[in-house]
């Protein structure tokens, strides 16, 4: 199995990746005259997209190379064990899945759909597909080859949202 966990990746002028984060979403409404919000912005923590070490799993040989002993240990209490996720993709909310159709009766329009881990693990299984296509046969077990990917150009390291809040 491979773990897909979700990140907020936000967009310069030019579409290339100017930041990714660990995913989450904080909500807010307008209040009811149109002219401010309910609460002040960014608001209540809506959503996000998490990891941990497994409860049950012990460390796989492919992911002692790439992660930190501290983290696979649970700094140091518990024996190696495997953590999730293994690959993270967009998830920030609200971005159109290619869906089109009738949103009432008669009426139909593309409709925003969710996103999160929900829209980031399809990402990941289409980008497989079409690296099996591509290949002509199947690929296996994807995890070894992914984490022999890290430090190269083909998968960017989700960075600490802050100091206060590192990723180790």
């Amino acid at each position: 199995m491979t773990a897909v966990g979700g990140t907020s990746l936000a967009m310069g002028k030019q579409g290339t990746a100017v930041a990714d984060y660990p995913w989450g979403d904080n909500v807010t409404q307008v209040n009811a005259a149109g002219t401010g919000y309910t609460t002040q912005p960014p608001g209540t923590f809506d959503a996000g997209s998490g990891g941990g070490v497994s409860a049950l799993f012990a460390e796989p040989g492919y992911q002692r190379p790439v992660l930190p002993a501290a983290l696979a240990t649970d700094g140091g209490t518990v024996r190696g064990r495997r953590v999730l996720p293994d690959i993270a993709a967009n998830a920030g909310s609200n971005w159109l899945l290619g869906y089109t159709g009738a949103v009432t009766k008669g009426v139909y329009a593309q409709v925003d759909e969710g996103g999160g881990t929900s829209g980031s693990s399809p990402l990941i299984a289409d980008l497989e597909a079409d690296a099996i296509q591509a290949a002509g046969h199947p690929l296996g077990f994807a995890n070894p080859a992914l984490y022999l990917l890290y430090r190269t150009p083909a998968i960017r390291d989700v960075p600490a949202v802050s100091a206060q809040h590192p990723r180790w």
